[in-house]
Protein backbone atom coordinates (compact mmCIF):
# COMPACT_ATOMS: atom_id res chain seq x y z
CA UNK A 1 0.00 0.00 0.00
CA UNK A 2 1.53 3.35 -0.76
CA UNK A 3 2.09 6.07 1.52
CA UNK A 4 -0.59 8.68 0.04
CA UNK A 5 -3.02 5.72 1.00
CA UNK A 6 -1.82 4.91 4.24
CA UNK A 7 -2.37 8.81 5.38
CA UNK A 8 -5.69 8.97 3.57
CA UNK A 9 -6.65 6.11 5.73
CA UNK A 10 -5.39 7.44 9.05
CA UNK A 11 -7.29 10.74 8.16
CA UNK A 12 -10.49 9.19 8.01
CA UNK A 13 -9.76 6.94 11.10
CA UNK A 14 -8.53 10.21 12.90
CA UNK A 15 -11.83 12.65 12.00
CA UNK A 16 -14.29 9.71 13.04
CA UNK A 17 -12.97 8.09 16.04
CA UNK A 18 -10.54 9.93 18.19
CA UNK A 19 -13.25 12.30 19.54
CA UNK A 20 -16.23 10.22 19.24
CA UNK A 21 -15.35 6.88 19.63
CA UNK A 22 -16.14 4.89 22.62
CA UNK A 23 -12.61 4.16 23.17
CA UNK A 24 -12.47 8.38 22.93
CA UNK A 25 -15.25 9.23 25.51
CA UNK A 26 -15.52 6.99 28.03
CA UNK A 27 -12.73 5.78 30.47
CA UNK A 28 -10.67 3.56 31.31
CA UNK A 29 -8.37 6.51 31.35
CA UNK A 30 -5.60 5.45 28.44
CA UNK A 31 -8.69 5.66 26.09
CA UNK A 32 -9.26 9.96 27.29
CA UNK A 33 -5.47 10.24 27.68
CA UNK A 34 -4.85 8.51 24.23
CA UNK A 35 -7.40 10.72 22.27
CA UNK A 36 -5.65 13.67 24.59
CA UNK A 37 -1.97 12.97 23.46
CA UNK A 38 -2.92 12.32 19.98
CA UNK A 39 -4.89 15.38 19.81
CA UNK A 40 -2.24 17.71 20.88
CA UNK A 41 0.35 15.93 18.80
CA UNK A 42 -1.82 15.98 15.64
CA UNK A 43 -2.82 19.84 16.79
CA UNK A 44 1.32 20.39 17.02
CA UNK A 45 2.01 18.83 13.78
CA UNK A 46 -0.94 21.05 11.99
CA UNK A 47 0.15 24.33 13.37
CA UNK A 48 3.72 24.09 12.50
CA UNK A 49 2.49 22.89 9.05
CA UNK A 50 -0.22 26.02 8.75
CA UNK A 51 3.06 28.63 9.66
CA UNK A 52 5.38 26.65 7.16
CA UNK A 53 2.85 26.92 4.15
CA UNK A 54 2.76 30.58 4.56
CA UNK A 55 6.72 31.15 5.08
CA UNK A 56 8.15 28.85 2.77
CA UNK A 57 5.38 29.59 -0.01
CA UNK A 58 5.24 32.91 0.64
CA UNK A 59 1.72 33.02 0.98
CA UNK A 60 -0.69 35.61 2.00
CA UNK A 61 -2.32 34.71 5.44
CA UNK A 62 -5.94 34.23 4.70
CA UNK A 63 -8.78 36.00 6.00
CA UNK A 64 -10.11 32.38 7.79
CA UNK A 65 -6.94 31.65 9.50
CA UNK A 66 -7.02 35.32 11.25
CA UNK A 67 -10.65 34.45 12.12
CA UNK A 68 -9.85 31.34 13.61
CA UNK A 69 -6.48 32.52 15.24
CA UNK A 70 -8.40 35.36 17.31
CA UNK A 71 -11.05 32.41 17.87
CA UNK A 72 -9.00 30.02 19.17
CA UNK A 73 -7.29 32.27 21.15
CA UNK A 74 -9.79 34.22 22.93
CA UNK A 75 -11.29 31.00 23.88
CA UNK A 76 -7.93 29.55 25.35
CA UNK A 77 -7.23 32.12 27.34
CA UNK A 78 -10.87 32.52 28.40
CA UNK A 79 -11.75 28.89 29.15
CA UNK A 80 -8.51 28.76 31.66
CA UNK A 81 -9.88 32.07 33.35
CA UNK A 82 -13.26 30.59 33.84
CA UNK A 83 -11.56 27.13 35.11
CA UNK A 84 -11.83 24.64 32.41
CA UNK A 85 -8.04 23.15 32.94
CA UNK A 86 -5.23 23.10 30.88
CA UNK A 87 -5.83 19.32 29.26
CA UNK A 88 -9.02 20.05 28.11
CA UNK A 89 -8.05 23.47 26.66
CA UNK A 90 -5.48 22.39 25.02
CA UNK A 91 -7.55 19.26 23.96
CA UNK A 92 -10.32 21.57 22.76
CA UNK A 93 -7.94 23.89 20.65
CA UNK A 94 -6.00 21.31 18.79
CA UNK A 95 -9.84 20.09 17.40
CA UNK A 96 -10.31 23.27 16.21
CA UNK A 97 -6.58 23.15 14.61
CA UNK A 98 -6.92 20.00 13.05
CA UNK A 99 -10.12 21.05 11.91
CA UNK A 100 -9.07 24.22 10.29
CA UNK A 101 -5.87 22.69 9.05
CA UNK A 102 -7.90 19.45 7.15
CA UNK A 103 -10.36 22.23 6.03
CA UNK A 104 -7.74 24.44 4.53
CA UNK A 105 -5.83 21.67 2.79
CA UNK A 106 -8.07 19.01 1.20
CA UNK A 107 -11.23 19.73 -0.89
CA UNK A 108 -14.31 18.69 0.32
CA UNK A 109 -15.48 16.54 -2.31
CA UNK A 110 -11.96 14.01 -1.17
CA UNK A 111 -13.03 14.26 2.78
CA UNK A 112 -16.49 13.36 2.19
CA UNK A 113 -15.67 10.22 -0.11
CA UNK A 114 -13.21 9.16 1.81
CA UNK A 115 -15.36 9.08 5.56
CA UNK A 116 -18.57 7.72 3.52
CA UNK A 117 -16.43 4.69 2.57
CA UNK A 118 -14.44 4.37 6.06
CA UNK A 119 -18.83 4.28 7.84
CA UNK A 120 -19.39 1.98 4.85
CA UNK A 121 -16.78 -0.29 6.29
CA UNK A 122 -17.83 0.71 10.08
CA UNK A 123 -21.63 0.10 9.26
CA UNK A 124 -20.95 -3.43 7.16
CA UNK A 125 -19.00 -4.66 10.64
CA UNK A 126 -21.83 -3.49 13.18
CA UNK A 127 -24.25 -5.35 10.86
CA UNK A 128 -22.56 -8.21 10.82
CA UNK A 129 -22.26 -8.23 15.04
CA UNK A 130 -25.90 -7.56 15.33
CA UNK A 131 -27.09 -10.48 12.61
CA UNK A 132 -24.59 -12.79 15.16
CA UNK A 133 -25.97 -11.97 17.59
CA UNK A 134 -29.56 -11.44 17.13
CA UNK A 135 -29.49 -15.17 15.43
CA UNK A 136 -27.18 -16.79 17.53
CA UNK A 137 -27.71 -14.86 21.10
CA UNK A 138 -25.04 -17.21 22.98
CA UNK A 139 -21.85 -15.52 20.20
CA UNK A 140 -22.41 -12.41 22.61
CA UNK A 141 -20.75 -13.52 25.52
CA UNK A 142 -18.07 -15.64 23.36
CA UNK A 143 -16.58 -11.59 22.27
CA UNK A 144 -13.82 -10.04 23.70
CA UNK A 145 -15.22 -8.14 26.72
CA UNK A 146 -14.39 -3.93 27.00
CA UNK A 147 -15.36 -2.71 30.54
CA UNK A 148 -16.12 1.06 30.00
CA UNK A 149 -16.97 4.07 32.63
CA UNK A 150 -19.57 6.07 31.41
CA UNK A 151 -18.66 9.75 31.05
CA UNK A 152 -21.62 11.87 32.46
CA UNK A 153 -23.77 12.02 35.59
CA UNK A 154 -24.20 8.02 35.78
CA UNK A 155 -21.14 7.07 36.38
CA UNK A 156 -22.04 3.50 35.21
CA UNK A 157 -19.54 0.54 34.60
CA UNK A 158 -20.82 -0.76 30.87
CA UNK A 159 -19.52 -3.60 29.45
CA UNK A 160 -19.26 -4.05 25.42
CA UNK A 161 -18.53 -6.88 23.45
CA UNK A 162 -16.19 -6.04 20.31
CA UNK A 163 -15.18 -7.83 17.13
CA UNK A 164 -12.66 -4.77 16.51
CA UNK A 165 -14.43 -3.14 14.19
CA UNK A 166 -17.73 -2.98 16.02
CA UNK A 167 -18.38 -2.73 20.04
CA UNK A 168 -21.90 -3.36 21.23
CA UNK A 169 -23.50 -3.16 24.23
CA UNK A 170 -26.91 -5.29 25.46
CA UNK A 171 -29.61 -3.40 27.43
CA UNK A 172 -32.75 -4.78 29.16
CA UNK A 173 -34.85 -2.05 28.23
CA UNK A 174 -34.86 -2.26 24.18
CA UNK A 175 -36.64 -5.55 22.62
CA UNK A 176 -33.54 -6.10 19.94
CA UNK A 177 -30.08 -5.70 20.72
CA UNK A 178 -28.70 -1.85 19.31
CA UNK A 179 -26.00 -1.25 16.50
CA UNK A 180 -23.20 1.51 18.38
CA UNK A 181 -20.70 0.48 15.71
CA UNK A 182 -17.62 1.96 16.99
CA UNK A 183 -18.84 5.29 18.27
CA UNK A 184 -20.00 6.12 21.93
CA UNK A 185 -24.00 5.35 21.86
CA UNK A 186 -26.51 4.24 19.29
CA UNK A 187 -27.59 8.13 19.12
CA UNK A 188 -24.23 9.09 17.90
CA UNK A 189 -23.85 6.28 15.78
CA UNK A 190 -27.39 6.77 14.00
CA UNK A 191 -26.13 11.10 13.40
CA UNK A 192 -23.04 9.59 11.20
CA UNK A 193 -24.64 6.61 9.57
CA UNK A 194 -27.85 9.35 8.81
CA UNK A 195 -25.08 11.98 7.64
CA UNK A 196 -23.69 9.08 5.29
CA UNK A 197 -26.50 8.54 3.85
CA UNK A 198 -26.90 12.12 3.17
CA UNK A 199 -23.42 12.46 1.75
CA UNK A 200 -24.07 8.72 -0.57
CA UNK A 201 -26.90 10.68 -2.39
CA UNK A 202 -24.80 13.79 -2.83
CA UNK A 203 -21.60 12.03 -4.06
CA UNK A 204 -22.17 8.81 -5.03
CA UNK A 205 -24.10 7.45 -8.10
CA UNK A 206 -24.92 4.08 -9.84
CA UNK A 207 -25.01 0.62 -8.13
CA UNK A 208 -22.69 1.40 -5.10
CA UNK A 209 -24.70 4.05 -4.36
CA UNK A 210 -27.97 2.22 -4.01
CA UNK A 211 -25.94 -0.58 -1.67
CA UNK A 212 -24.49 1.69 0.27
CA UNK A 213 -27.67 3.33 0.88
CA UNK A 214 -29.73 -0.17 1.99
CA UNK A 215 -26.29 -0.78 4.50
CA UNK A 216 -26.54 2.56 5.44
CA UNK A 217 -30.61 2.26 5.83
CA UNK A 218 -30.17 -1.03 8.35
CA UNK A 219 -27.41 0.65 10.21
CA UNK A 220 -29.88 3.86 11.16
CA UNK A 221 -32.92 1.50 11.99
CA UNK A 222 -31.05 -1.20 14.00
CA UNK A 223 -29.50 1.24 16.50
CA UNK A 224 -32.72 1.79 17.39
CA UNK A 225 -32.73 5.44 18.17
CA UNK A 226 -35.86 7.55 18.30
CA UNK A 227 -33.92 10.79 16.37
CA UNK A 228 -32.62 8.28 14.22
CA UNK A 229 -35.81 7.42 12.92
CA UNK A 230 -36.89 10.89 12.28
CA UNK A 231 -33.72 11.91 10.82
CA UNK A 232 -33.50 9.29 8.29
CA UNK A 233 -37.71 10.37 7.64
CA UNK A 234 -36.29 13.12 6.80
CA UNK A 235 -33.16 11.81 4.62
CA UNK A 236 -35.12 9.77 2.70
CA UNK A 237 -37.72 12.89 1.72
CA UNK A 238 -34.51 14.43 0.49
CA UNK A 239 -33.35 11.33 -1.58
CA UNK A 240 -37.20 11.81 -3.06
CA UNK A 241 -36.64 15.44 -3.64
CA UNK A 242 -33.29 15.63 -5.26
CA UNK A 243 -32.40 15.90 -8.73
CA UNK A 244 -29.61 14.68 -10.25
CA UNK A 245 -29.53 14.78 -13.77
CA UNK A 246 -25.71 12.63 -14.17
CA UNK A 247 -27.40 9.54 -12.15
CA UNK A 248 -31.27 9.76 -13.07
CA UNK A 249 -31.59 6.39 -13.86
CA UNK A 250 -30.37 5.43 -10.32
CA UNK A 251 -32.27 8.43 -8.53
CA UNK A 252 -35.74 6.73 -10.43
CA UNK A 253 -34.83 3.33 -9.16
CA UNK A 254 -34.32 4.60 -5.67
CA UNK A 255 -37.63 6.64 -5.50
CA UNK A 256 -39.30 3.52 -6.48
CA UNK A 257 -37.42 1.92 -3.74
CA UNK A 258 -38.37 4.61 -1.28
CA UNK A 259 -42.18 4.91 -2.32
CA UNK A 260 -42.68 1.33 -2.02
CA UNK A 261 -41.37 1.30 1.41
CA UNK A 262 -43.51 3.76 2.59
CA UNK A 263 -46.57 2.30 1.34
CA UNK A 264 -45.59 -0.89 3.09
CA UNK A 265 -45.27 0.93 5.99
CA UNK A 266 -48.47 2.96 6.45
CA UNK A 267 -50.08 -0.56 5.07
CA UNK A 268 -49.00 -2.26 8.04
CA UNK A 269 -49.23 0.53 10.41
CA UNK A 270 -51.58 -0.58 12.65
CA UNK A 271 -49.73 -4.09 13.21
CA UNK A 272 -46.51 -1.88 13.71
CA UNK A 273 -47.38 1.09 16.33
CA UNK A 274 -48.97 -1.65 18.85
CA UNK A 275 -45.64 -3.95 18.40
CA UNK A 276 -42.81 -4.21 21.17
CA UNK A 277 -40.68 -2.44 18.42
CA UNK A 278 -42.59 0.16 17.73
CA UNK A 279 -42.87 1.19 21.95
CA UNK A 280 -39.06 0.33 22.89
CA UNK A 281 -38.26 3.36 19.81
CA UNK A 282 -41.18 5.67 19.86
CA UNK A 283 -42.62 4.95 23.33
CA UNK A 284 -40.47 7.57 25.05
CA UNK A 285 -42.36 10.49 23.18
CA UNK A 286 -45.72 9.31 25.36
CA UNK A 287 -44.33 9.93 28.58
CA UNK A 288 -43.15 13.52 27.48
CA UNK A 289 -41.47 14.84 30.22
CA UNK A 290 -40.90 12.40 32.66
CA UNK A 291 -39.18 9.95 30.52
CA UNK A 292 -35.77 10.53 31.53
CA UNK A 293 -34.30 10.89 27.43
CA UNK A 294 -36.85 13.37 26.57
CA UNK A 295 -36.67 15.49 30.06
CA UNK A 296 -32.62 15.52 29.33
CA UNK A 297 -33.39 17.24 25.40
CA UNK A 298 -35.48 19.09 27.11
CA UNK A 299 -33.61 20.92 29.72
CA UNK A 300 -30.50 20.82 27.46
CA UNK A 301 -33.20 23.82 25.40
CA UNK A 302 -35.20 25.53 28.37
CA UNK A 303 -32.10 25.60 30.97
CA UNK A 304 -29.61 26.48 28.26
CA UNK A 305 -31.45 29.51 27.38
CA UNK A 306 -31.51 30.82 31.09
CA UNK A 307 -27.82 30.12 30.94
CA UNK A 308 -27.09 31.88 28.15
CA UNK A 309 -29.84 35.24 29.15
CA UNK A 310 -27.45 34.95 32.38
CA UNK A 311 -23.72 34.26 30.38
CA UNK A 312 -24.94 36.58 26.87
CA UNK A 313 -21.89 37.65 25.12
CA UNK A 314 -18.88 35.49 26.19
CA UNK A 315 -20.47 32.26 27.62
CA UNK A 316 -19.76 30.18 30.03
CA UNK A 317 -16.15 28.92 29.28
CA UNK A 318 -15.37 25.41 27.68
CA UNK A 319 -16.69 22.56 29.87
CA UNK A 320 -18.99 25.14 32.24
CA UNK A 321 -22.04 24.86 30.68
CA UNK A 322 -23.10 21.78 32.71
CA UNK A 323 -21.94 23.63 35.89
CA UNK A 324 -23.69 26.59 35.40
CA UNK A 325 -26.97 24.72 34.54
CA UNK A 326 -26.80 23.24 38.13
CA UNK A 327 -26.61 26.28 39.46
CA UNK A 328 -29.77 27.12 37.98
CA UNK A 329 -30.74 23.86 39.96
CA UNK A 330 -31.09 21.45 36.47
CA UNK A 331 -28.82 18.33 36.66
CA UNK A 332 -29.00 16.85 33.50
CA UNK A 333 -26.45 15.55 31.09
CA UNK A 334 -26.16 18.08 27.68
CA UNK A 335 -27.41 16.57 24.65
CA UNK A 336 -28.21 19.71 22.24
CA UNK A 337 -25.16 21.02 20.53
CA UNK A 338 -26.27 23.86 19.47
CA UNK A 339 -27.85 25.28 22.68
CA UNK A 340 -24.86 24.11 24.89
CA UNK A 341 -22.38 26.00 21.73
CA UNK A 342 -24.59 29.59 22.36
CA UNK A 343 -24.18 28.78 26.34
CA UNK A 344 -20.34 27.64 26.06
CA UNK A 345 -19.03 30.56 23.91
CA UNK A 346 -21.67 32.93 24.04
CA UNK A 347 -23.60 34.92 21.53
CA UNK A 348 -20.74 36.07 19.50
CA UNK A 349 -18.55 33.18 19.11
CA UNK A 350 -21.55 30.47 19.71
CA UNK A 351 -23.54 31.91 16.80
CA UNK A 352 -20.71 32.34 14.50
CA UNK A 353 -20.22 28.70 14.71
CA UNK A 354 -23.58 27.73 13.72
CA UNK A 355 -23.69 30.55 11.02
CA UNK A 356 -20.64 28.69 9.73
CA UNK A 357 -22.66 25.30 10.24
CA UNK A 358 -25.37 26.66 8.07
CA UNK A 359 -22.70 28.13 5.33
CA UNK A 360 -21.22 24.66 4.89
CA UNK A 361 -24.95 23.21 3.90
CA UNK A 362 -25.64 26.07 1.88
CA UNK A 363 -22.74 25.41 -0.36
CA UNK A 364 -23.34 21.72 -0.34
CA UNK A 365 -26.91 22.28 -1.32
CA UNK A 366 -28.25 21.95 -5.46
CA UNK A 367 -31.22 24.33 -4.41
CA UNK A 368 -33.37 25.96 -1.31
CA UNK A 369 -35.38 22.86 -1.44
CA UNK A 370 -32.14 20.44 -0.42
CA UNK A 371 -31.04 23.45 1.55
CA UNK A 372 -34.22 23.51 3.97
CA UNK A 373 -34.18 19.50 4.32
CA UNK A 374 -30.26 19.38 5.01
CA UNK A 375 -31.04 22.20 7.61
CA UNK A 376 -33.71 19.82 9.16
CA UNK A 377 -31.64 17.19 9.17
CA UNK A 378 -28.51 18.89 11.20
CA UNK A 379 -30.88 20.16 13.58
CA UNK A 380 -32.54 16.97 14.64
CA UNK A 381 -28.71 15.52 14.43
CA UNK A 382 -28.10 18.15 17.04
CA UNK A 383 -30.86 18.01 19.52
CA UNK A 384 -30.06 14.41 20.00
CA UNK A 385 -26.55 14.96 21.16
CA UNK A 386 -24.24 16.82 22.01
CA UNK A 387 -21.15 17.20 19.16
CA UNK A 388 -19.69 20.28 20.62
CA UNK A 389 -16.17 18.26 20.92
CA UNK A 390 -16.50 16.29 17.88
CA UNK A 391 -13.65 16.44 15.61
CA UNK A 392 -16.54 15.28 12.65
CA UNK A 393 -18.30 18.26 13.20
CA UNK A 394 -15.46 20.90 13.52
CA UNK A 395 -14.31 19.85 10.12
CA UNK A 396 -17.78 20.59 8.86
CA UNK A 397 -17.94 24.09 10.44
CA UNK A 398 -14.44 25.08 9.41
CA UNK A 399 -15.09 24.08 5.69
CA UNK A 400 -18.51 26.33 5.89
CA UNK A 401 -15.93 28.78 8.02
CA UNK A 402 -12.98 29.33 5.03
CA UNK A 403 -15.73 29.39 2.34
CA UNK A 404 -17.82 32.18 4.11
CA UNK A 405 -14.58 33.85 5.00
CA UNK A 406 -12.18 33.48 1.84
CA UNK A 407 -15.17 32.93 -0.99
CA UNK A 408 -14.02 29.21 -1.66
CA UNK A 409 -16.01 26.79 -3.11
CA UNK A 410 -16.90 23.39 -1.86
CA UNK A 411 -18.36 21.43 -4.50
CA UNK A 412 -17.31 22.80 -8.15
CA UNK A 413 -20.04 20.51 -9.69
CA UNK A 414 -22.43 20.04 -6.74
CA UNK A 415 -22.85 16.53 -7.35
CA UNK A 416 -19.23 14.50 -8.12
CA UNK A 417 -18.69 12.40 -10.58
CA UNK A 418 -17.80 9.06 -9.28
CA UNK A 419 -18.11 5.70 -10.82
CA UNK A 420 -19.11 2.72 -9.72
CA UNK A 421 -16.09 1.28 -8.65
Amino acid sequence: MKDGKIKVILLGLIILLITDSGYAKYEPVYGYYGSLIGLILLGTYCTFKLFYRFKVNNLMVSRSFIVFALISVWIFFFSLMMGAGIGPTLRYLCILVLAYYISSTYEFEKVAVLLTNMLFIFAVAALAMWFMVYFIPESYNLFPVLMFKANNSSGKILEYRTIGLANMLLSNYTVLPRIYSLFWEPGVCQAYFNIAILLTLKFFKGKKKVFYLIVFGMGVVLTMSTTGFITCAVVLLFALLMRNDSDKRTNQLLKVGILILVTVVLLNLEVLIGGDIYESIFGKLSGGGEHTSVASRINSITGNIDVIKKHFLVGTGLNQSSRALKEIGIVTDQTNTLFDCLATFGIIIGLFFIICWGYFIKKISSNIVENAIIILTFLLIFSGEDFIQSLFFYVLLMYGMTSLVDKKELCKNKHIRYTNT
